[in-house]
C-alpha cells in the first residue's frame, strides 16, 4: 500500500465480518443483487433474531412460554400466506382442506406361495389360516399338545 501510495485500505476489501458492527445487522444495507444470496441474507438475518429469542425464552419457564406462544402467532400467519401463494399455483383451494394421507397397507411377502382368496364380506383383508395339529388335523393345538395319541 506504501508503493501504490494508498492511505485507507478501500472499503470494497474490507469483509463486513471484520468489522466491530459486523452483528448490528441494521447498520448496512445489503447491496446484493443475486436474488439467492438475497434469501440467503434475510434468512440469517431472521436465524440469528431467533437464536436470540430462543437463548432468551428458554432461560426461565414463564418466558419460555411467552416466547412459544409468541413465535407460534407469528409463524401461523406466514405458513397460511406461504401456502396460499404455492397452494394457487398448483390449483389447490385452502390449507384447512389438508388432511393426513391414508395410511395404506404394505405387500409384505406372501405365504407359502399361495394368494389366499379375500372374505366376501371383508374387503381387502386377507384371512389367516389357522395351524392344526399334525397327527389328528384339528385346528387349536399342535402335535406336542394333542389328546388323541
Amino acid at each position: 500500500m506504501k508503493y501504490e501510495g494508498l492511505e485507507q485500505i478501500p472499503e470494497g476489501l474490507i469483509l463486513s465480518r471484520w468489522c466491530k458492527d459486523a452483528k448490528d445487522w441494521r447498520s448496512k444495507p445489503s447491496q446484493v443483487t443475486d436474488g439467492h444470496q438475497r434469501h440467503l441474507l434475510r434468512y440469517g438475518a431472521l436465524t440469528g433474531l431467533m437464536s436470540l429469542v430462543a437463548k432468551l425464552g428458554s432461560e426461565d419457564a414463564a418466558e419460555f412460554v411467552v416466547a412459544r406462544d409468541d413465535i407460534a402467532n407469528l409463524a401461523e400467519p406466514l405458513q397460511r400466506r406461504a401456502y396460499d401463494r404455492v397452494g394457487s399455483q398448483l390449483g389447490l383451494s385452502s390449507l384447512s382442506a389438508l388432511n393426513d394421507p391414508l395410511v395404506a397397507r404394505t405387500k409384505g411377502a406372501l405365504r407359502k406361495g399361495k394368494k389366499p382368496e379375500p372374505e366376501p364380506g371383508k374387503q381387502g383383508e386377507v384371512p389367516m389360516k389357522r395351524r392344526r395339529c399334525t397327527s389328528c388335523g384339528v385346528p387349536g393345538h399342535t402335535k406336542r399338545t394333542c389328546n388323541s395319541i
